[in-house]
């Protein structure tokens, strides 16, 4: 039997060729880039029966089929618009309106910039999504006042439910695999800030805890640069 690896060796010398996987410019056709699948095909169920054919899933907006939704992802980046604008006000009129069907919204960024409360605050605050007034919080809520937890405390506890970013994933899988002492090149506070809350408090970053970034990392690159940042995290 072959391993991967020995597959992988066996297929570098054709891959090194290069010539059959290069596309010259002259040879481009504007048919390379039209659409061609209409739709995608689901594997059916394990459980269904075998002679079951895949189901085909059209592309289509079914609007029936989305208003029978009970939880809904939006991505922070590209959906909410300015909320000074007409067109973002009415995002955020529509996204509402799901909450007001006691829908549950959950956001999702890959900025690392904000922490998922800061994240949070600005959806609620700046642009108005009363993620706060969903029937998943009102519990949430209700279950947290019986705890005595203050205000800040159920706010953490509300943006934990409703925001997932790129930064507490990273913090989730380093606690996970039981790395304390990570070098975290970052921008902004918001991957501290999750690296903190999942107990990580002892790592080394490019950027100092206001965010602002560190001036030995803006130095030009030298061996006595890298020296003195190596001696600051041995």
């Amino acid at each position: 039997v072959m391993t991967e690896k020995q597959a992988c060796l066996q297929l570098k010398a054709d891959y090194a060729q290069g010539d059959a996987f290069v596309v010259k410019l002259n040879e481009l056709h504007p048919q390379m880039f039209a659409p061609t699948i209409s739709s995608f095909e689901v594997c059916p169920h394990p459980e269904d029966a075998p002679d079951s054919p895949g189901r085909q899933q059209s592309l289509v907006f079914d609007r029936a089929a989305f208003e029978k939704g009970s939880s809904y992802i939006f991505s922070f980046n590209g959906v909410l618009l300015p909320p000074s604008t007409e067109k973002g006000q009415s995002v955020v009129r529509s996204i509402n309106k799901l909450i007001e069907q006691k829908k549950r919204v959950v956001f999702v960024t890959n900025d690392t910039t904000m922490s998922r409360v800061a994240l949070f605050n600005k959806i609620t605050n700046d642009y108005g999504v009363a993620l706060m007034d969903t029937e998943h919080m009102a519990d949430l809520r209700k279950r947290s006042s019986g705890d005595g937890c203050s205000e800040a405390e159920m706010v953490a506890r509300c943006a934990k439910e409703s925001i997932i970013t790129s930064s507490c994933i990273c913090a989730w899988l380093l606690a996970r695999r039981g790395i304390r002492k990570p070098f975290v090149i970052c921008y902004g506070t918001g991957l501290l800030e999750e690296l903190e809350v999942a107990g990580i408090t002892e790592y080394f970053a490019t950027a100092n805890r206001d965010g602002s970034l560190k001036r030995e990392f803006l130095e030009p690159v030298s061996v006595d640069a890298i020296t003195k940042v190596m001696k600051q995290a041995p």
